[in-house]
């Protein structure tokens, strides 16, 4: 995970390659969790705008004490619920309706393909 990481963030900063930027974003992305594309928009257009501020960069750091394992899962669990619904009001908010547009349609697109495309168990 680290070095996928790595390697989204260095192709998040420095697109030199437009084939590996795709692939990493569009085909890898899915496999660790992450929706299709949308890294940028949260780390570029919001993370580093935004200087890990309250109230616009709303996955902030700053309120939580990052040694308690308390304020991670409740940092965690923040995300994991409302980052899909943040995002896009941030991005419409701070950047534009288009970008805002843009978003939310691969954010949707990427929870449906997870829906029909999870086994679920009879």
């Amino acid at each position: 995970m680290g070095r996928f990481t790595l390697l989204l963030h260095y192709t998040t900063h420095r697109p030199n390659s437009p084939t590996i930027t795709w692939y990493v974003n569009w085909i890898i992305s899915p496999l660790f969790g992450l929706p299709c594309d949308t890294y940028r928009y949260h780390h570029l257009y919001m993370h580093h705008v935004e200087n890990n501020q309250i109230p616009w960069d709303t996955t902030t750091t700053n309120p939580y004490n990052r040694a308690s394992p308390l304020h991670f899962f409740v940092y965690w669990m923040r995300h994991l619920l409302f980052v899909n619904f943040e995002l896009p009001f941030r991005t419409f908010m701070r950047r534009s309706g288009k970008d805002a547009v843009i978003l939310f349609a691969k954010l949707l697109s990427y929870w449906v393909a997870v829906y029909y495309l999870y086994p679920i168990a009879p």
